[in-house]
């Protein structure tokens, strides 16, 4: 009999065993692989046995309780050890936990774990968070709590959604409260694997919102802000979800023979795949409001219909489209018609460029950019004028254009034409764009700042033209950039949420077009290490006790061997401004309070002597003396 034994990934080798029940004892990792037994000079019988060696699974860092403020961020870990390596499944209040929107996993700042991350808590995410980890051998878990603290106040009430394009939403809701300061809105995309994307502060009670995706449904939720007594404002919790969708798919109109049009949308049909189904709606041009529309279902395959529509009868129209079998009810009265009297291609040129947007502003010109059905088909005239000033013209062949020999910090009026290639006339020009240039002087990312929102959201600004940013944020300067946590912008502001009170925070802009990037500013830590001088003690009946000034959470560290590192030192975590520390052995006591979670360097500790012995006794005695009267001589 022969025994083999082929570990993971590399070569058999014989045993020296030649018994026919192999025993394995005290079975360790390095004796895992697969064993096989043949007989000699038969070695069409083989039999082989997969050894694994499992370990049970141990949580080696469970999650903590924690109090958190609305509209702050919370982390909570769980990691756990084992082999087979463990799957770890997180459960609120006994139900599994949906990771999606502002409840996901992401990689802790030492990408060695994934840590559950609450965004934007609201008071819905207080409860008992509890992980369980398993590898099908063995399994554990722990659990935690989040209390949400802090002053509230009333949500944004009856939020409503409805589409205005294939990418567009409108919101409007009512105000709370009359002192509100700001709003802000969450969009969520409901595939669960997205994040949520917070918009930047405004104090309007209705906002136009473009989505990712065209006919994509997204959540919204609205969020107040209320100025307090305190420098931080008080952030309300969320209000109820809303679910809406872009719908209005953009379309062309050309005449044909016999009165029909051709309604026609492959453009964007081939810019969008997934959609399951269209409908095209169609009613008389009349002017009547109530009129009914009639509705044409087309399979998805489909991009264009044709209609009758006479010169002296003409129509309405608009297409819808769908990613899902079941179509999602919407209010669709802000979703715009396009007239058959109006736009129908009869020869003329009719088209009008859409979305004019100016980007790359320098001090003498800039990049007009711009969108048109039919594109290729057509060359533009783009005219550029200083107010009250003469036209300046050039031709495009593309749907953007670059501007030069400019003024600075002047104000221009940009419009633009489609034309027909070889052809002077041209269509309707575009409503006037305006432009102000770029003063003169170093501009881009000048005076580029920060302030608190509340205790968790802080907002950067810079200024500079609105474009496309990128607003990196970290709280570890050494980690390379392009790991930091980012928010993309269209502005000169942005929003940074889930800001540690304990933690310096550092900032960094990248712009765009040409490429670029601001210097690295730091946003310092609000609750900060204590200097051994700013700290005072006093002896208690059952230890020592240490104050200090300020508030925010504090970890105390204290030891009594001075030779041990801080990070083995015992710590306490305190709310408040002093703590009592017992159960001492005779001798000095080294003290350092730190912010909680504090990764920064420790203060020098605080020193306090040995207890001074309290056995002094006073003694009052009294001096007899005998007096001897002449008498008694």
């Amino acid at each position: 009999l022969r025994w083999e034994f082929t570990p993971p990934g590399q070569k058999p080798a014989e045993l020296e065993s030649t018994a026919e029940v192999l025993v394995l004892s005290s079975l360790a990792k390095d004796q895992e692989g697969v064993y096989t037994c043949s007989l000699e000079d038969y070695f069409d019988i083989v039999k082989s046995f997969n050894v694994t060696v499992t370990e049970p699974v141990v949580i080696t860092l469970p999650p903590v309780s924690k109090d958190a403020t609305r509209a702050s961020t919370v982390r909570f870990n769980c990691t756990a050890s084992g082999k087979p390596e463990p799957n770890v499944t997180w459960y609120k209040n006994g139900e599994k936990l949906t990771l999606a929107g502002r409840r996901n996993l992401r990689s802790s700042v030492d990408r060695l774990r994934l840590e559950l991350v609450i965004s934007g808590v609201t008071s819905d995410d207080a409860g008992v968070y509890q992980c369980f980890a398993s590898n099908g051998h063995s399994s554990a878990s722990r659990w935690a709590r989040l209390n949400v603290t802090g002053a509230g106040a009333d949500a944004p009430r009856d939020v409503r959604c409805a589409p205005v394009g294939a990418a567009t939403v409108a919101l409007r809701w009512l105000p709370p409260a009359d002192d509100v300061m700001a709003y802000t809105v969450d969009t969520t995309p409901t595939d669960k694997h997205g994040g949520v994307i917070t918009g930047q502060p405004h104090t309007n009670t209705e906002e136009i919102i473009k989505v990712r995706e065209p006919l994509e449904p997204y959540l919204f939720q609205v969020r107040a802000y209320i100025p307090a007594s305190t420098k931080k404002n008080i952030a309300s919790d969320m209000s109820e979800s809303v679910l809406c969708q872009g719908q209005g798919v953009p379309i062309k109109l050309s005449k044909l023979d016999d009165d029909k049009i051709l309604v026609s949308w492959k453009q964007f049909a081939e810019q969008t795949p997934g959609v399951v189904e269209w409908i095209l709606q169609y009613k008389p041009d009349d002017g009547e409001e109530m009129t009914v529309e009639r509705n044409v279902t087309l399979a998805a395959r489909v991009t264009n219909y044709t209609l009758t529509a006479p010169g002296s009868q003409p129509l309405l129209v608009r297409l819808l489209g769908s990613r899902s079998s079941e179509w999602l009810p919407q209010n669709l009265t802000l979703v715009p018609w396009t007239s058959s009297s109006q736009d129908a291609d009869d020869g003329e040129v009719k088209l009008i460029p859409q979305d004019l947007e100016a980007v790359e502003v320098t001090e003498k010109g800039f990049t007009l950019r711009w969108r048109c059905e039919d594109s290729p088909r057509y060359t533009f005239l783009v005219c550029v004028r200083k107010i009250d000033g003469n036209d300046y013209c050039q031709e495009s062949y593309d749907t953007s254009a670059k501007i030069e020999g400019l003024q600075p910090d002047s104000k221009y009026e940009v419009r633009v034409q489609v034309r027909v290639p070889g052809m002077a006339l041209g269509g309707a020009f575009t409503a006037p764009y305006h432009v102000t240039t770029l003063p003169k002087g170093p501009h881009r990312f000048k005076d580029l700042k920060y302030k608190y929102v509340n205790e968790s959201t802080i907002r950067v600004s810079w200024s500079d033209a609105p474009a496309r940013y990128t607003v990196y944020h970290s709280a570890e300067l050494k980690m390379p950039v392009e790991k930091w946590a980012a928010v993309e912008v269209v502005g000169n502001t942005a929003l940074i949420t889930g800001v540690q009170q304990t933690e310096d925070t550092y900032v960094m802009v990248a712009g765009y077009d040409p490429d670029g990037h601001s210097s690295v500013i730091t946003v310092p830590q609000q609750v900060g290490s204590i200097e051994a001088k700013d700290l005072e003690y006093s002896y208690s009946s059952s230890g020592v006790c240490v104050r200090w000034n300020g508030t925010g959470p504090r970890e105390v560290h204290y030891t009594q061997d001075i030779a041990q590192p801080v990070e083995s030192w015992a710590v306490v975590n305190v709310t408040g401004t002093s703590v009592e520390i017992t159960n001492l052995n005779p001798g000095p006591v080294f003290v350092v309070v730190t912010a909680a979670g504090s990764r920064r360097r420790y203060p020098t500790p605080l020193t306090i002597p040995e207890r001074p012995a309290d056995n002094f006794y006073y003694y009052l005695g009294i001096l007899r003396q005998s007096f001897v009267t002449s008498d008694q001589l």
